[in-house]
């Protein structure tokens, strides 16, 4: 029978502290994991944004527009003279926006004021004469008798087209009057041209076409 030889003493003392030291950290490890396993996740985290307003902002009012949903109408009946109060264009849209179911049929710059305006709208088969301000409000309303022609049947080429024609044709000029009437056998629109510093114009504007049939300079 043979006798294995014993290690060294240094070597069984360093042995048996390395045993020593992992029965000691395998408790430890273990009381680690339990505690971690059981430790309960917090609940009072929250991830919501904050509701409080910066330093020197307002709060938005959810009732206010933004520029891009903000009434933009560009149509309006008040549309400004070169020389102050309202143009042609914009007599005859507040007239007929002011009075339902009406149709211009003439119009004339008030001479007195300058800025204000007489509109004869056809209104049925009868006819209205209103006083528009400059601010394109209705003043005044009464009944006034139409002419033949103006009682007929409306024509195509409406008042604010011969206005605009009628400018077109006259560069730097100003619609002061307007009239629906005959010429020569044709209904036609019989429009005054003002021009500033210049001479005046009288234009008569075919109705039917909207083209100007006839001008003369005053």
């Amino acid at each position: 029978m043979s006798v294995m030889p014993l290690a060294p003493r240094s070597t069984r003392r360093t042995a048996g502290l390395v045993a020593g030291l992992a029965a000691l950290v395998l408790p430890l490890t273990a009381c680690g994991s339990d505690d971690a396993a059981t430790t309960p996740a917090p609940t009072d985290i929250s991830i919501a944004p904050p509701t409080s307003t910066p330093a020197g902002s307002a709060p938005a009012d959810p009732a206010s527009p933004t520029a891009s949903e903000a009434p933009t109408d560009a149509a309006t009946s008040k549309r400004p003279s070169a020389n102050g109060g309202l143009d042609a264009l914009g007599a005859a849209k507040a007239a007929e926006t002011g009075l339902a179911d009406s149709t211009v049929v003439e119009l004339s710059k008030d001479d007195d004021s300058g800025s204000s305006w007489e509109v004869l709208v056809r209104v049925g088969g009868g006819g209205r004469e209103l006083q528009v301000d400059q601010d394109g409000e209705i003043t005044g309303n009464q009944a006034e008798s139409l002419s033949a022609v103006q009682r007929g049947n409306l024509p195509d080429v409406t008042v604010a087209d011969a206005v605009r024609a009628a400018e077109q044709r006259v560069s730097g000029g100003e619609v002061t009057d307007a009239e629906l009437t005959r010429e020569n056998q044709r209904t036609v629109w019989d429009v005054s041209v003002e021009v500033a510093g210049g001479d005046d114009y009288e234009l008569w504007i075919d109705a039917s076409s909207g083209k100007v049939v006839r001008s003369e300079r005053d």
